[in-house]
């Protein structure tokens, strides 16, 4: 299973709608990797675009106790 992120308002949020996209498995490490090698700006095309580490990784945490 994977998570979809896009960015809405200059920030990184979690998404069903269409558009550009980031998939990212739900864990914590994957994450700390994508932030570390500042995936999303390059995965959604957005250079001014904010990813919240810890508004994230609330996100993935809530992911897996529904799973």
């Amino acid at each position: 299973m994977l998570l979809r992120f896009a960015e809405s308002g200059g920030l990184v949020v979690t998404a069903k709608a269409g558009g550009r996209g980031a998939w990212l498995h739900p864990s914590r490490s994957c994450l700390d990797r994508a932030l570390v090698r500042r995936s999303f700006p390059r995965a959604l095309r957005a250079k001014a675009v904010v990813a919240d580490a810890r508004a994230l990784a609330a996100v993935l945490t809530e992911s897996a106790r529904k799973n």
